[in-house]
């Protein structure tokens, strides 16, 4: 997610970017999950719920023409072209959000209904992920990671992990192996300091060894 920032920031943006983050990763953003089932009890869909820190918030809004007069309060008409940025998604980009069903990986679609507004300086970005075809708990384990591949971004899951639609589901965080993760960059980068990597050089696609894993588990009904 990071990288569409970095490719549309301006030149401005990206002087200020660089002088103030050399490491990865360059954004730290709050997550939660919610996992929607139908009524049916078959899972049909993820919300995702994003908050952005405040450098990141700042970079994307000044990039964006906000907040221009810097009260920390979008006008309908800024908080309708923030809606309208989020919404715009590359052809490429697979959401930051993984989920294995069954043992298959499964791509999501969207984003859809999303909203986005700015609260004490920070963005928060609310949308949905769907599945293809829904799917119904007992053809297999749930597990799912929220993570940028390139580690530019670092999604924690500080914000609420929970099942909506369905009694009789758990959701158990089993959180990342930081110090194997850790090793791993230093392997790949041939010994160099991973947190001396500047935001304009290549990093290693590491970030699903930094992100934490969400299994789903429900009771048969």
């Amino acid at each position: 997610m990071i990288r569409r920032i970095a490719s549309a920031c301006a030149s401005a943006c990206l002087a200020l970017w660089a002088a103030s983050a050399q490491a990865h990763p360059h954004a730290f953003i709050d997550t939660g999950l919610a996992f929607l089932f139908d009524e049916t009890g078959a899972l049909e869909a993820i919300e995702v719920t994003w908050v952005y820190d405040d450098f990141y918030s700042l970079l994307l809004l000044e990039d964006l023409g906000l907040d221009s007069d810097g009260d920390g309060t979008l006008t309908e008409e800024e908080r309708a072209a923030l809606i309208a940025y989020e919404s715009d998604w590359p052809a490429d980009y697979e959401g930051d959000v993984f989920a294995w069903l069954g043992g298959e990986k499964v791509p999501l679609t969207g984003p859809y209904d999303v909203q986005a507004e700015v609260i004490e300086g920070r963005i928060r970005n609310t949308h949905v992920m769907k599945l293809p075809r829904p799917f119904r708990p007992g053809g297999g384990a749930m597990v799912f990671k929220a993570y940028d591949p390139w580690y530019y971004a670092f999604f924690d899951l500080v914000l609420p992990v929970e099942t909506r639609g369905r009694e009789g589901c758990d959701v158990t965080i089993t959180p990342a192996d930081l110090d194997a993760a850790r090793a791993k960059v230093t392997r790949l980068l041939g010994g160099r300091d991973p947190f001396s990597v500047g935001a304009e050089e290549d990093f290693p696609m590491v970030g699903e060894d930094f992100a934490d894993e969400i299994t789903v588990t429900c009771a048969p009904r």
